[in-house]
């Protein structure tokens, strides 16, 4: 028979997936929604088969990020509110030094870039080209904010300050924190839905889960993925460029 304490640390864990799930699940349902409405007003004639196009346009993308990002940080604000997770005062206080981080994220794309190298993975970029190939101009500069600078804020707040956190409790042993670590970071992969992209992914996400527990704070870790994601959008911009 369990103590209280270990009984209560596991109904905590347990808490903090069912939040994930539902915060995720939510996201889900709130980006096909708006997508759908979307949908209605522009393309009624070709209902939802103008999302399975292989470039559908830029604001089915925006749409959907913006429901998924509903979903998101509704459950986080929940998990928050309901106590899941601990109070966190210091997450998104800025130093000078934290811009330092976006070299981290840059750094490790391009170290992913050197593993996936050997394997001349064919489709590694589409993930990228399925997002931008729709949009030019302006559309194009509205994704890149969305995805470069607006996914990490909100998918940090997620995964790093409720799921790894939640996950790792206070004063986490060496043992536990990085159950926490690898648990968050798959999960955070799955959850791009990327099967080519998910060991990259979970290396990022491993990394995330390291800055998160030497700075106490969240912002190093968004900065980190910031630059991640972006540094990803320089090349597809470069590429256009030569194209």
């Amino acid at each position: 028979m369990m103590s209280p304490p270990r009984d209560r640390e596991v109904r905590r864990v347990v808490q903090v997936l069912v939040a994930v799930a539902l915060a995720f699940l939510a996201g889900q349902l709130v980006a096909v929604l708006f997508q759908g409405i979307g949908v209605a007003l522009a393309h009624p004639a070709l209902g939802t088969a103008v999302l399975t196009l292989p470039s559908p346009p830029w604001w089915t993308t925006a749409l959907g990020l913006v429901g998924l990002w509903v979903g998101f940080a509704g459950g986080t604000f929940l998990a928050y509110r309901n106590e899941i997770v601990d109070a966190w005062p210091t997450a998104w206080r800025l130093r000078a030094s934290d811009s330092i981080y976006l070299l981290l994220g840059i750094a490790l794309q391009g170290l992913v870039a050197v593993i996936y190298a050997p394997f001349h993975l064919a489709h590694l970029s589409q993930p990228v080209h399925k997002i931008f190939d729709g949009s030019r101009g302006v559309t194009f500069l509205l994704l890149a904010l969305m995805t470069a600078v607006g996914a990490p804020m909100v998918e940090e707040w997620l995964f790093r300050g409720v799921l790894f956190r939640g996950l790792a409790g206070s004063s986490p042993s060496r043992r536990r924190f990085w159950v926490a670590a690898v648990t968050s970071a798959v999960l955070f992969g799955l959850a791009h839905g990327e099967w080519i992209q998910l060991p990259g992914l979970v290396l990022l996400g491993l990394v995330l889960a390291v800055v998160v527990t030497r700075t106490g704070r969240l912002v190093p870790s968004m900065m980190t993925h910031v630059g991640f994601n972006g540094i990803a959008l320089v090349a597809l911009v470069a590429q256009r460029a030569h194209s």
